[in-house]
């Protein structure tokens, strides 16, 4: 994605007008809708997911707040700027802040939805 990021935000925000661009959609609707989902709830858990993909996807593109890199180089010098800040929380985990990689943040944020989602239906299911 690095040669093209200006790229991101014009792919991201194409209106989808065909039944090919919604296949995914339609998709990710029948699982929801077949593990019992309401339609709004259903509709909430597709935008948050879309929304977290197209964040991630503009942050991999240096288009958004990272505060990271994976740059070696960069890394520490990020570091020692969020320590010379003088903030004691943002202190304390510079050395996380100051690394960023963009495969495990977005793995560990899609873990996140997932879980909220399968406990969000066990709890419907059980309510039931």
């Amino acid at each position: 994605m690095s040669s093209h990021r200006e790229a991101a935000l014009l792919v991201l925000s194409r209106p989808i007008e065909s039944s090919a661009h919604v296949m995914p959609l339609e998709a990710t609707l029948a699982v929801l809708m077949s593990a019992a989902a309401e339609p709004e709830w259903a509709v909430h858990a597709l935008r948050a997911t879309l929304a977290f993909i197209s964040g991630s996807l503009i942050r991999e593109a240096s288009t958004g707040l990272t505060l990271g890199a994976g740059d070696s180089a960069i890394v520490g010098q990020r570091e020692a700027a969020l320590v010379k800040l003088g903030l004691p929380n943002i202190a304390l985990v510079a050395n996380h802040l100051s690394h960023l990689d963009h495969d495990r943040e977005f793995d560990f944020g899609i873990g996140v939805l997932a879980d909220a989602f399968v406990d969000k239906l066990l709890t419907q299911a059980k309510n039931a």
